[in-house]
């Protein structure tokens, strides 16, 4: 009895263990969000500042510190809040101060050398900071350091191994997407997935287990949840989203936990959750939003414990092929030597000048949203929410929808009717006369009519009355009795007086005489 109430007990156990979320923290709008254990959501109240869009974050266990990005912040762009996982404490910080239009899309803590480092959608680059107390303030173009100048791609997702000194981050430049990995310190650059990406955003590390994640978004709402080893080897497809299956999903954040992979999704407004070694039943949605949901991480109270395991050693990578953007670095000494922030600022003030003045004032906006409208859309910004504007015979949100393609008849009517040019200006002004002028006749003829229906309608009414003539009758034609017959002689046999006191079958009146043909 007690083994079988035992098994019973760890039958159920396991079964809550299956169903276990993490903690997570949610960029979404101008709010954090803590949900705990996948259902309990609690807004993270900041004290004393006014947030627009937040989209990139980042945990220190050590020092319990919370740092975010603000993209619609004029005075700052990565800002910092003390946070012991429950509640937010003291005001915000701001840490690093705008300068341009730099667009943080990916932010990552490395506990042991206390550096911050994010990418730079505008300024298509990879750069840290070391951030040595609470309250450091400094401005973008002084002690940053640049770890990478990526000119030509467009990186995103950015996680850091604190074990093996290792850094990966996205490139969803659609004409030449990879998946990337670095030392912390800039050398050793290289590509580690490449072949079957079109659009990676969000990535997430493992580890324990020293796998990487990766979300792929395809076209019209496909997307694939993938998986390798840190090195690219032992790939692997954990689910593939059909557009009509789930109404299609456009990834942007995603990070691992212990049991499940998270991701933020823009087109459903949802979080989602998948077992880490894939599930028959798909994705499970764990919350849902008004705005579009950005950054997700795993909320850890204590620093990573790094396993002693052969496949840590990162000398021992299967990895072999280097980008062909590895002569950057080596021109601007920054490959395989570790990089100091004044120095290398120095080198690349120029370039990192040219890059900024090719993006141009909306260069930030630009930068977060590009990739999410389809068919050439354009990507703006309405409210603090990415909206897209279609092209011709284009719709629907991400303008993923095509219309129906108007005939060239059509086109040119409306050219007619709406074109700007001097050239049909007169022809602009004569269909509005004539559209003005038979609107006036409708009007006049519904007038007129409504007057001749009051006229006829007050008219004496008379009344049609039809006066047949009786038909004319004929003469009523004589009737020939037996008396007429012996008269006119046209009895066979004469006609002759009976006898007086003869006696004839049947009664004779006294009073009638009657003349009889004998036949």
């Amino acid at each position: 009895m007690i083994s079988r109430s035992l098994l019973v007990w760890i039958f159920f156990a396991l079964a809550a263990a299956t169903n276990t979320y993490d903690d997570l923290i949610v960029a979404v709008g101008d709010q954090i969000e803590i949900l705990t254990n996948g259902s309990h959501s609690n807004p993270l109240t900041l004290k004393s500042y006014n947030a627009s869009v937040l989209v990139a974050l980042a945990y220190d266990p050590s020092s319990q510190r919370l740092y975010f990005s603000d993209k619609r912040n004029r005075r700052g762009h990565v800002f910092s809040v003390s946070f012991d996982g429950i509640k937010a404490e003291g005001s915000v910080h701001d840490v690093i101060e705008r300068s341009s239009n730099e667009s943080v899309e990916a932010l990552t803590y490395d506990n042991l050398e206390k550096a911050l480092l994010w990418t730079d959608g505008s300024k298509q680059s990879i750069r840290r900071i070391v951030v040595d107390r609470a309250d450091l303030h400094v401005y973008e173009n002084n002690t940053i350091e640049l770890v990478h100048l990526l000119e030509g791609d467009k990186p995103r997702g950015l996680v850091s191994d604190p074990c093996t000194r290792m850094m990966f981050w996205t490139n969803w430049n659609i004409d030449r997407p990879t998946i990337e990995r670095s030392h912390l310190n800039g050398s050793n650059r290289e590509i580690i997935v490449q072949k079957g990406l079109f659009m990676p955003h969000g990535l997430g590390l493992d580890v324990n287990q020293q796998m990487i994640y990766w979300a792929n978004n395809l076209r019209h709402g496909t997307f694939q949840i993938e998986r390798s080893k840190v090195d690219g080897s032992e790939r692997q497809l954990l689910y593939e989203g059909k557009g009509h299956e789930m109404r299609g999903q456009f990834i942007f954040g995603l990070t691992v936990g212990e049991r499940h992979i998270y991701w933020t999704d823009w087109d459903q407004k949802a979080l989602w959750s998948l077992p880490k070694e894939g599930s028959v039943d798909g994705p499970v949605p764990l919350r849902r939003y008004r705005h579009k949901p950005m950054a997700v991480i795993v909320f850890q109270g204590h620093p990573v414990v790094c396993p002693i395991t052969p496949s840590m050693d990162i000398h021992n990578s299967a990895a072999t092929a280097v980008t062909n953007d590895s002569s950057i670095d080596q021109i601007i000494g920054i490959h395989d030597t570790p990089t100091t922030g004044i120095n290398s600022s120095t080198v690349l003030t120029d370039t990192l000048q040219e890059i900024q003045g090719n993006t141009g004032p909306g260069g930030s906006d630009a930068a977060l949203c590009n990739g999410y409208c389809l068919n050439e859309g354009h990507c703006f910004f309405v409210n603090d929410e990415i909206s897209c504007s279609c092209t011709e015979n284009f719709s629907g949100d991400r303008c993923e929808i095509v219309d129906a393609i108007e005939s060239t008849s059509h086109k040119s009517c409306d050219r007619l009717l709406f074109a700007d040019d001097a050239e049909y200006s007169e022809v602009f002004i004569a269909l509005i006369s004539t559209s003005v002028l038979c609107v006036i006749l409708i009007i006049a003829v519904i007038i007129l009519s409504f007057r001749v229906w009051r006229l006829s309608s007050s008219r004496s009414r008379f009344k049609r009355r039809i006066i047949r003539q009786a038909k004319h009758r004929r003469p009523a034609e004589r009737v020939i009795n037996i008396e007429d017959c012996c008269n006119m002689n046209i009895c066979e046999t004469p006609c002759t007086e009976p006898p007086s006191g003869a006696t004839f079958p049947g009664q004779w009146s006294d009073k009638v005489n009657l003349l009889n043909c004998q036949f």
